[in-house]
């Protein structure tokens, strides 16, 4: 019975992985998307406040489209 607990922990684990790729990525370009951003922007300032440093953001975006 332990065994089975641990494998389905470790499947849940690897589901776990799996699900987080696929919210912080473009399904498309596979590049980060805003849930990422979103993500990294709050470890980062927990950082900063943690170390009393400062935080610089530069956010550009850009859009195409195809008449």
């Amino acid at each position: 019975q332990a065994a089975t607990i641990q494998r389905h922990a470790s499947n849940l684990e690897q589901r776990t992985r799996e699900l987080e790729a696929v919210a912080t990525r473009d399904a498309l370009t596979g590049i980060a998307n805003r849930g990422h951003l979103d993500v990294l922007l709050e470890e980062y300032v927990r950082a900063g406040l943690a170390n009393g440093t400062t935080l610089s953001i530069i956010v550009v975006t850009s859009t195409s489209s195809t008449r």
